[in-house]
């Protein structure tokens, strides 16, 4: 599970990558503009190319590469904070160990209040698929 989050965290952060370039366009339209306004041509080329990465800032803001990142990231930390609770419960012996049916009914509880809050995973099918208690249909 925090690996589907880890790699759409890192799809985002190409996304983002993705905003530096507009900026940078943006810039170098604006000096360029002063030296194309003097034939009718350039200045439409001009005007397009602005009017390009407006919409793709738009779209940048639109998409809030920044804020799903930073979700995704904090939803993959805290799947791995399960797996880690679960490992070191593992590795008590087992006399220092939690009854198991407390111990899997915590997890269990915090694992599906992770899969109710967590941002969306295309990967992974309907959120509403990821419950732990689900029969499994027979085969």
């Amino acid at each position: 599970m925090w690996q589907a989050h880890e790699s759409l965290a890192d799809r985002f952060r190409y996304v983002k990558a993705f905003n530096v370039i507009l900026i940078l366009g943006a810039i170098v339209m604006a000096s360029l503009t002063t030296t194309l306004e003097q034939d009718m041509k350039l200045k439409w080329t001009t005007m397009a190319a602005f009017l390009v990465l407006g919409i793709g800032q738009g779209l940048m803001y639109t998409i809030d590469a920044s804020g799903r990142l930073e979700r995704h990231l904090n939803a993959a930390g805290r799947y791995m904070d399960i797996a880690n609770d679960v490992a070191e419960t593992l590795a008590r012996p087992v006399r220092c160990r939690p009854p198991a049916d407390v111990f899997c009914c915590r997890v269990k509880t915090i694992y599906e209040g992770l899969n109710r809050n967590s941002p969306y995973v295309p990967e992974l099918g309907s959120r509403f698929q990821l419950s732990l208690t689900q029969p499994k249909p027979y085969e």
